[in-house]
């Protein structure tokens, strides 16, 4: 792998990090060109003095990467996009905390705004797609082995340091994980205030879109309406869409070869576009080749520069970026594209239209599958009647057996503990004199409610509709939409027309 790095022109180098900046800025809310970066050659005359990292406070603020740095990154083969994205993000970390900077530790580092640096840089690499968790230790050895840093400093944190603190920001955003996933869930149960606690205790480092959005519904649900206002139910929108389970890690290419044809691909369609700028098909081919390196976002931002030039895009603009809306799972948004493919004809619009329609129907990671794979294997969606296996005996009554919990870490308000049972997960939630207790059925179980009515994992909604009537609620979400009925104090979630999981309440 080193070797290889070391055959790529500068140029390669420099445009394989910028992919992975531009990546950063959006996980950080920067405007390009804020921040810039740039690649110090193995040539420059103070390569051997100056740090292989560091943000400098010029105007604008410059991100400096040594090419010696970028080559040791590529070592790492598969993670090498991993390792560069903890590098970039731990400078960009010192430009939104206004700190100094020195990734290695020059000797005017001051080590807690290291220790910062590397926490925050790393999490939001990690919510920027990058597996920068699993890539640190060895990152870390690396760097102190080729630059011969000493593993224990008064200036800089010494190598162990480094890593608890990065292992403490793991544990942390999966703790945050977890209450993102309740906030959901009590949301669906009409415990607004619930829902609450958890979504405001999220802000305090993870003050995301989706967040304040649903901190904003669970303020607006607990408001009382006129209901001479009108008698219409208003489109009141939950995400449940949960970032902080990097549900889309970076994928590095099988093979190292494609890489240099796409990157000189990608350098002549930028130089048609610096001869014109208006030209349309470098626009296209150069969202397609974001998409292929596994930028779909930089496809995306593509073509929305492209429509800034010309408000209507072609059908063929409109697929490359509803193929990348799918990519991300953002069904909601491609569905405006693939309308246009479908209606202008474009390439292969038929089959396109109809790849979409099945794939907008199956996309159903969200929610219910990372709850269970929190804890368990994530549910499948069967396109069949899923076989009968022993049938659960968790229920309502079951919920107040006296099964041994685990506390699990929550918000200062509430109090959590979870109990992994052959039948259900189990959770006991405190929030101030009040419990609730949920079970979250596993996959393959066969569930009756108290009336004994059957549901199981690819049932039709029509069949559960028959089974136990009009639901006395319904929720909505971006891929899915939840079943309440409170009798038989169940959720069910339905994707595509069938159940894919449910839970049951107290």
């Amino acid at each position: 792998m080193q070797v290889f790095a070391q055959s790529k022109t500068l140029a390669e180098k420099e445009f394989h990090l910028q992919t992975i900046f531009h990546r950063l800025e959006a996980a950080f809310e920067l405007l390009p060109g804020t921040v810039i970066l740039e690649i110090r050659p193995r040539n420059h005359k103070y390569e051997y003095i100056l740090p292989p990292a560091e943000m400098r406070k010029s105007i604008p603020r410059k991100v400096i990467i040594a090419e010696s740095l970028y080559d040791l990154c590529q070592q790492f083969g598969k993670q090498s996009s991993a390792a560069l994205a903890g590098v970039l993000a731990h400078e960009l970390a010192h430009y939104k905390s206004d700190t100094p900077s020195g990734f290695a530790g020059q000797a005017n580092a001051v080590k807690q705004e290291e220790i910062k640096a590397d926490q925050l840089g790393f999490r939001m690499a990690y919510q920027a797609g990058y597996d920068s968790f699993q890539i640190a230790p060895a990152l870390f050895k690396k760097i102190y082995q080729t630059y011969q840093l000493p593993h224990t400093s008064n200036l800089y944190p010494s190598y162990n340091e480094r890593l608890s603190s990065i292992a403490a920001q793991a544990h942390l955003i999966k703790k945050e994980a977890e209450w993102f996933e309740l906030a959901t869930i009590f949301y669906l149960l009409q415990h607004y205030q619930v829902a609450q606690t958890y979504l405001i205790a999220l802000q305090q480092n993870f003050a995301s879109a989706e967040v304040r959005n649903n901190l904003g519904l669970c303020f607006l649900r607990q408001a009382h309406f006129n209901p001479q206002i009108t008698e219409f139910a208003l489109p009141f929108e939950w995400d449940a869409r949960n970032r902080l389970l990097n549900a889309t890690i970076r994928e590095e290419w099988e093979t190292e070869a494609s890489k240099p044809l796409l990157t000189k691909a990608q350098l002549q369609f930028e130089s048609a576009l610096r001869l014109d700028p208006n030209y349309v098909p470098a626009h296209i081919n150069l969202a397609c080749v974001h998409f292929l390196l596994g930028y779909p976002e930089l496809a995306i931002r593509q073509i929305n520069h492209l429509q800034t030039i010309r408000k209507k895009i072609p059908p063929q603009a409109a697929l490359i970026r509803g193929i990348s809306q799918v990519k991300l799972g953002h069904i909601k948004e491609a569905a405006i594209d693939f309308e246009q493919v479908k209606k202008e004809n474009s390439y292969e619009s038929k089959m396109n239209f109809a790849m979409y329609d099945r794939l907008s129907k199956g996309t159903f990671y969200y929610f219910w599958d990372r709850l269970a794979g929190i804890w368990t294997n994530p549910v499948p969606l069967f396109s069949k009647k899923t076989k009968l296996v022993k049938e659960t005996h968790i229920g309502k009554v079951s919920l107040h057996f006296p099964y041994p919990y685990t506390t699990i870490p929550s918000p200062e308000t509430a109090i959590v503990q979870s109990s992994r049972q052959a039948d259900a997960q189990l959770y006991q939630i405190q929030v101030g004199t009040q419990w609730h207790r949920i079970a979250q059925t596993l996959p393959g179980k066969i569930y009756k409610t108290r009336q004994r009515k059957s549901a199981y994992t690819g049932q039709s909604s029509s069949l559960l509709e028959k089974e136990y009537g009009l639901p006395d609620r319904q929720h909505y979400s971006i891929t899915a939409e939840f079943w309440v009925y409170n009798q038989a104090h169940t959720i069910f979630k339905i994707q595509n027309h069938q159940v894919t999981g449910w839970f049951i309440f107290d």
